[in-house]
């Protein structure tokens, strides 16, 4: 899963998330760079 528009500490705290609940969501700054992520 990609989100956009996370950055700072709120991205800190989704890295935390992710390796507690074992989810694999990346933030990323634009649109493009998620979509690029996702079709890889």
């Amino acid at each position: 899963m990609a989100i956009v528009g996370v950055t700072g500490i709120k991205a800190i705290f989704l890295n935390a998330i992710n390796l507690f609940s074992k989810q694999d969501v990346r933030p990323f700054k634009t649109i493009e760079e998620a979509k690029e992520w996702l079709v890889s």
